[in-house]
């Protein structure tokens, strides 16, 4: 319950500055928002953190690191992405720079990122 207080007040408002709200957030997380450690130390995978994160769409979110890291680190992108305020980030970096109707309802909503967080762009529209 500890984490959903830290989600509330901390992430949310940064989230909801880039058009994600509250229960979009939670829910494209699932789960996985709480277990740790996230998969970040399960066998080796292309998909880690609260959000099941690639390294691709991290790229495509911009690269967001940890406070004092560099993106071009070794490191960097796991340990951003197995961070839940730094995968929070990176989740609404990419849907802001990927703000498309997928399902053509005449607005972008959580539906619609939804759709792009379990499908991908390429699926979308």
């Amino acid at each position: 319950m500890k984490r959903v207080g830290f989600l509330v007040s901390v992430i949310i408002p940064l989230v909801l500055a880039q058009s994600l709200d509250k229960n979009c957030l939670l829910t494209l997380c699932g789960q996985t928002c709480y277990q740790k450690p996230y998969c970040c130390d399960a066998k080796p995978s292309e998909l880690y953190g609260p959000f099941l994160i690639s390294k691709s769409y991290w790229a495509a979110a911009g690269r967001p690191t940890l406070l004092g890291d560099a993106a071009n680190r070794d490191g960097a992108y796991k340990a951003c992405v197995c961070d839940f305020n730094c995968s929070a980030r990176t989740v609404a970096a990419y849907m802001e720079k990927h703000r498309i109707d997928c399902n053509h309802d005449g607005r972008i909503d959580c539906t619609d990122f939804l759709i792009i967080q379990a499908y991908g762009i390429e699926q979308c529209g």
